[in-house]
């Protein structure tokens, strides 16, 4: 599972989550990696465990975390939980929006490959 910020006023950067449950941040967040992450299929609901974050940084993750889908958070374990609207999933961490790349239009998409070109390949414009 790969999510994208496209940046307009930062740089963009990629969250990788892979099959067996762990993440990375990609172009950006580095110094939280690596992650675990789960994912609740009947709940559509994401949990990222960060425990690289540290109680510095909890005013940035949980500022207006309502506003945010943020629904859970756990200080022992640094697990951050967002609800996610299956018809268009994305999330904010941060205070950054990301978004699935297959729902990114042609201009953000290029923007968010500038911050993980490893990670997407180059694409045809629709």
């Amino acid at each position: 599972m790969l999510w994208g910020h496209y940046g307009t006023h930062e740089p963009s950067f990629c969250l990788h989550l892979d099959s067996a449950g762990s993440g990375r941040f990609v172009g950006g967040f580095l110094f939280l990696n690596p992650l675990q992450w789960s994912f609740d299929t009947v709940r559509y609901r994401l949990s990222l465990t960060l425990p690289a974050m540290g109680s510095t940084y909890e005013p940035s993750l949980l500022y207006e975390a309502a506003a945010r889908g943020i629904v859970g958070y756990d200080a022992t374990t640094q697990t951050v939980t967002f609800a996610l609207d299956p018809r268009a999933p994305s999330l904010v961490f941060m205070g950054n929006l990301l978004t699935p790349p297959d729902s990114l239009a042609d201009w953000e998409y290029e923007n968010v490959r500038t911050g993980c070109p490893e990670l997407m390949p180059h694409r045809s414009l629709r």
